[in-house]
């Protein structure tokens, strides 16, 4: 799955090594069909429960008999061995499963591990410390800009008069000098800041997740017009309430950012993992809300003042 919003790029890979095994508890519970030998011909009409017409091989471990009634249907499942099964089949899934997120950039990857907001990407951007170091080391510079840091190229020196300018001459009119900034430190395209210094960097940054959690619900992965208006918890709470639809819940995140006044690009993709059942899923994100209500109660909050603060 892959995001962009102007010269950013994020993807997400998730990568099963082999098939594991299907629990039993998730098979169908219809009964057995028995083999049956055919018996003599002349002996076909007798009664059903005569051992001299037709024999009847009951399944392995089970007797048989006319009273026996091990092949009847057997029983459905309860609550609590639905629950036992799907929490190992999510068990088995997440143990042979990986993500890999590469990115370049300032859109970010959020996984929901039970309704926790786990963020699998660091933005690009020229106040972080190790960014801003490789930056003036390719001989850029960090500078704030009406508020946000940005990188540029370093100030060049003014221009120096040529000879042939007569002494005491009135100046010319005053030479603007233009100087690339960009509000990321890795970026795709942007030639006058990569040529002939590379101080913005097209390397993604490779981040793994090896191997998954039992409780790894889906992927969000949204763009800076996102990010900049809602927190990360926000952002997995308003997925997380249109489980499971992940189209959904790509539509809400959206949606949400567009309310708290986003103006920038907004992309949202929301990635639900296909090993975790449905109930199960539902079951986690309740959990969740009622172990740590003071969080997402926060989260809504703050989706409330920014559209508050948008509405006056």
């Amino acid at each position: 799955a892959t995001v962009g919003g102007g010269t950013t790029a994020l993807a997400a890979l998730v990568v099963r090594a082999g098939q594991p095994p299907v629990d039993p508890r998730l098979v169908s519970r219809a009964p057995p069909v028995p083999s049956v030998r055919p018996g003599p011909a002349d002996d076909a009409r007798q009664a059903p429960c005569s051992s001299t017409s037709r024999e009847v091989e009951p399944p392995p471990g089970e007797s048989g008999g006319c009273g026996d009634h091990s092949r009847l249907p057997r029983a459905e499942p309860t609550a609590e061995e639905e629950a036992a099964a799907a929490r190992a089949q999510a068990e088995a899934h997440a143990a042979t499963t990986a993500i890999v997120v590469a990115h370049v950039g300032d859109c970010r990857a959020l996984l929901c591990r039970g309704g926790r907001a786990v963020p699998l990407s660091s933005d690009h951007k020229p106040d972080r410390p190790d960014e801003c170091a490789r930056v003036r080391a390719a001989g850029g510079e960090v500078v704030l800009v009406q508020g946000v840091w940005r990188v540029t190229t370093p100030l060049l020196p003014p221009p120096q008069l040529s000879a042939a300018t007569a002494p005491g001459a009135p100046p010319g009119p005053p030479q603007r000098r233009l100087r690339p900034c960009l509000a990321m430190s890795r970026c795709l395209g942007d030639l006058p800041l990569k040529w002939p210094a590379r101080i913005c960097s097209a390397a993604p940054e490779v981040h793994r997740v090896l191997p998954c959690h039992p409780q790894d619900l889906f992927l969000v992965l949204v763009c800076d017009g996102v990010t900049d208006v809602l927190p990360d918890q926000a952002i997995v709470d308003i997925a997380a309430a249109k489980w499971p639809d992940a189209a959904a819940a790509s539509r809400a995140v959206a949606r949400a950012a567009y309310e708290c006044g986003s103006t920038d690009n907004v992309t949202s993709l929301v990635v639900k993992f296909d090993w975790q059942s449905d109930a199960r899923g539902l079951a986690l994100l309740q959990h969740a809300r009622a172990r740590a209500p003071s969080a997402a109660a926060a989260a809504a909050a703050a989706v409330q003042e920014a559209m508050g603060a948008l509405q006056a």
